[in-house]
């Protein structure tokens, strides 16, 4: 919980609450995190008493919608009269600190040496140009001659650390292609059982059309277009109730539009072919 100057609602458990971290001057650089606006720490301000702080976009729009968090004063706890107020001097971009299914969280970020209670211990973040992995020898060495009574541990890279983060959400999603496959396959299946069906019906009718004098190629473009204007009429049916349920799905998706038309082409065109196929043969 902390204190937003001004903050119009006083009434007990109404107070401000965000997720709280302490980082050096140059997290956001090592992380690749923005600046959106304002400003980042400086090394100087790393100390006791700096009086600053950064807030994320989330916590910007949520506890001073409309207007510029910058400039702005918070302080710890929600005592009646704070007696020591934090300046925001910048807003850094939103992360997904909870996992990449979950919102941004509302975040502050003060300089971890500013901060009033024991850190038991750090999480501490390397960018290299080269190979990851090849640094962690560097780091070994680096953080020995600070201390060689320091443990270092849970050495991985980016990659791997979002790669665990996402087993079972990637593992849940082969499963679901797994069975979207299947279920596409089965429908290829029943629509060229279908399609097959009705053109059957129709042998009689091509006959009497080949007595009265139709050419193969006549008969063959007949039997296409009636094919292929039904299963179009189903594909548009089907593409546009697709795109719809997929806005209910939008909370549980990454890295998707909100209109994600190639997911529902890519399954409506082996539909189209199997019954133009199912016509011609």
């Amino acid at each position: 919980d902390f204190t937003v100057e001004g903050w119009p609602d006083k009434r007990p458990g109404y107070e401000p609450f965000a997720e709280h971290r302490t980082v050096s001057h140059d997290f956001f650089r090592a992380m690749g995190i923005p600046i959106v606006s304002g400003r980042a720490f400086t090394q100087a301000e790393n100390r006791p008493g700096s009086g600053v702080i950064i807030v994320s976009q989330q916590a910007a729009r949520r506890f001073w919608p409309g207007t510029d968090a910058v400039g702005k004063r918070i302080a710890y706890g929600t005592r009646p009269d704070p007696d020591r107020w934090l300046t925001i001097v910048g807003i850094a971009g939103d992360i997904r600190s909870a996992g990449v299914g979950q919102p941004p969280q509302a975040i502050l970020y003060a300089p971890y040496r500013d901060f009033d209670f024991p850190i038991q211990s750090v999480s501490l973040v390397v960018r290299t140009s080269g190979p990851p992995a090849s640094a962690a020898t560097a780091v070994r060495s680096a953080v020995r001659e600070l201390d060689p009574d320091l443990a270092l541990y849970w050495v991985s890279t980016m990659d791997e650390v979002i790669a665990r983060s996402t087993r079972s959400t990637r593992f849940l999603a082969v499963l679901l292609a797994s069975f979207s496959g299947l279920a596409l396959v089965l429908a290829m299946v029943g629509v060229y059982g279908v399609m097959s069906y009705v053109v059957a019906q129709r042998h009689r009718e091509i006959g009497v059309r080949m007595a009265m004098g139709a050419s193969r190629g006549e008969v063959l473009r007949f039997v296409l277009t009636r094919g292929a204007r039904r299963t179009l009429v189903g594909v548009i049916v089907g593409m546009l109730s697709a795109i719809s349920l997929s806005q209910v799905m939008r909370p549980f998706l990454i890295g998707v539009g909100p209109v994600d038309v190639v997911s529902p082409l890519g399954a409506a065109l082996p539909l189209l072919v199997v019954a133009l196929a199912a016509c011609a043969l």
